[in-house]
C-alpha cells in the first residue's frame, strides 16, 4: 500500500482558549506546522515525540500501556492538543512517543474530523459534512 502523509497544525488548547479570553496575545498560543506527519491507521490516538509535547507545553493525564512495532512499553497521554487538518480542527489527547522522532495521525483524529487516506493517490480525502455520507452522526 502507499504512504499518506499530511500537513498537521498543533496548537496547546489551554492558550488558545486564553487567548480568545484575552488573557494572553494570540502570538504568544504555542503552536507548531508540520509539513509530512505519517497518516496511520494502525495508531489509534494522535501520537507525538516527547520534544513537540514539551514544546506545546501540554499537561499529562494519566500512564498508558502503549504498544509499538518495537514491542510494548507504558507511555504518557497528554490533554489538550488542538489539532487542525485540511481546515477542520477537533480538540485530542496524544500519546507521547519516547524516542521517537516521527507523528502519526492516528484513526480517532482521522474519523473526528471526517477525513480518509487514498492510499493511491498518497493524499488525505475529505468526507462530506452532511448527506448518506457524512462523517457526523448521532443516531
Amino acid at each position: 500500500m502507499g504512504q499518506v502523509c499530511a500537513e498537521v497544525e498543533l496548537s496547546n488548547a489551554s492558550d488558545d482558549f486564553r487567548a480568545l479570553e484575552g488573557d494572553i496575545r494570540r502570538e504568544a498560543v504555542r503552536s507548531l506546522t508540520l509539513s509530512r506527519v505519517l497518516v496511520d491507521t494502525g495508531a489509534t490516538h494522535l501520537c507525538l515525540p516527547s520534544d513537540l509535547i514539551r514544546g506545546l507545553g501540554l499537561s499529562v493525564i494519566r500512564e498508558v500501556p502503549l504498544s509499538t512495532a518495537a514491542g510494548d512499553r507504558t507511555s504518557r497521554m497528554y490533554r489538550g492538543v488542538l489539532v487542525t487538518v485540511s481546515g477542520r480542527t477537533g480538540l485530542f489527547e496524544c500519546v507521547e512517543l519516547p524516542g521517537g522522532d516521527q507523528t502519526l495521525l492516528g484513526v480517532v483524529v482521522l474519523e473526528s474530523l471526517g477525513l480518509q487516506p487514498d492510499v493511491i493517490n498518497h493524499r488525505l480525502e475529505l468526507r462530506p459534512e452532511t448527506g448518506p455520507y457524512g462523517y457526523i452522526s448521532a443516531y
